[in-house]
């Protein structure tokens, strides 16, 4: 099966589950058509498009009319053919034919969408027991921003990342083409030494605040939302080069929480970058955010480790943490990383920091890693 139908058929459902009704039901219209098709090539020892059109003629039959009666032919029962000719009758040729799209009710196109679910990507669809609604609303907008971001192909190929500008920071259409050309040259540069890969550039409009590029360890792709991530982002006032951490990472906070209070945290930023007698730990804040990106509180690190406050900030971010245990997180508490405020910030700086915050994201994985195999 293709992985772009797959990937499609569950950017159908997410549209829907973010309430964007409309272009659901379009998208979906075409991969509803599209499964019908797919499910007879993989049954049909031969598949001639061009022969089926005429045996529906034949018929008196539309050819989509008819490629639905065809499944009837095999595991389908007269049942469930029935059920997909109305949708073809009733939601299909009304989208494609007739529809007002401002018109389009989002009850009565969820069993299209559904059944296109189940057809391209079963294992989810059995996740989530066919369920929309069971979809969270955050796992569902990364997954529409994800699949518009491959959408919207951009030719960077002849330009090449230097800096971001003062300039950059007043118009965040102007950051995020900054930081697509930064996540090409990132990539080359040092994210496939690091075994790291860009899991998502985020999408923006007229309402967004920031820009989020986050980035994970091969192999744990499309955890950004569970998992704790390297991370940069880009506001109107600053830039930040930091470790993140998703709206589902419930038991990933508490590790870090823990992992705040080990030698190991106090131990890497202590620690002499080689070839210089620079400690990590110049220019790191340990910052609070509320709603994404927001900070309501940062201080330097090396300051709160001297001052010994750190043990008391724990403790009130643990006990936070069980208050919204059930719920999707859209705080983060003690981040650690660099808040750069807007200037010119050369491509160097940038790689620098970066390099150090995947150094950290190594360090605590590396401690997730121990403590799950004692």
């Amino acid at each position: 099966m293709s992985e772009w139908n797959k990937k499609f058929a569950f950017y159908t459902v997410a549209l829907y589950r973010i309430g964007n009704y409309t272009d659901a039901a379009l998208f979906g219209t075409l991969m509803f058509e599209r499964s019908v098709y797919y499910l007879l090539e993989n049954r049909m020892d031969i598949f001639n498009r061009y022969r089926m059109r005429e045996e529906a003629e034949n018929n008196n039959q539309g050819e989509f009319e008819y490629a639905i009666n065809l499944l009837g032919n095999y595991e389908f029962d007269k049942h469930e053919i029935e059920h997909l000719q109305d949708i073809r009758i009733e939601i299909r040729n009304k989208i494609v034919h007739k529809f007002d799209l401002n018109e389009i009710e989002k009850g009565s196109i969820i069993n299209m969408l559904k059944f296109v679910w189940e057809v391209y990507d079963p294992e989810t669809y059995k996740h989530y027991d066919g369920n929309i609604g069971g979809v969270g609303f955050l796992t569902a907008d990364y997954v529409v921003m994800d699949v518009r971001e491959i959408l919207n192909i951009q030719d960077f190929t002849t330009k090449t990342f230097l800096k971001f500008k003062i300039e950059d920071f007043k118009e965040l259409h102007k950051l995020r083409e900054k930081f697509v050309l930064l996540k090409k040259r990132i990539d080359k540069d040092l994210l496939q030494h690091n075994e790291i890969e860009i899991d998502i550039l985020s999408k923006i409009d007229n309402t967004s605040a920031y820009v989020w590029m986050s980035m994970h360890k091969y192999g744990q792709e499309r955890q950004r939302i569970s998992a704790a991530s390297v991370s940069i982002l880009g506001t109107p006032l600053d830039l930040r080069i930091y470790m993140d951490f998703g709206g589902e990472a419930i038991q990933e906070r508490q590790n870090y929480y823990n992992f705040l209070q080990t030698k190991d945290f106090v131990n890497f930023w202590k620690k002499k970058k080689k070839g210089t007698s620079v400690l990590r730990i110049k220019n790191i804040e340990i910052f609070d955010i509320d709603w994404f990106c927001f900070i309501v509180d940062r201080a330097h690190l090396e300051k709160e480790l001297q001052e010994d406050k750190m043990q008391e900030k724990i403790i009130k971010a643990e006990c936070e943490l069980k208050e919204n245990r059930n719920n999707k997180i859209t705080w983060n508490r003690l981040l650690c990383g660099y808040i750069i405020p807007r200037k010119t910030i050369k491509y160097q700086e940038v790689k620098k920091k970066l390099e150090i915050i995947i150094q950290f994201y190594n360090c605590f994985e590396n401690y997730i890693k121990r403590n799950k195999a004692c």
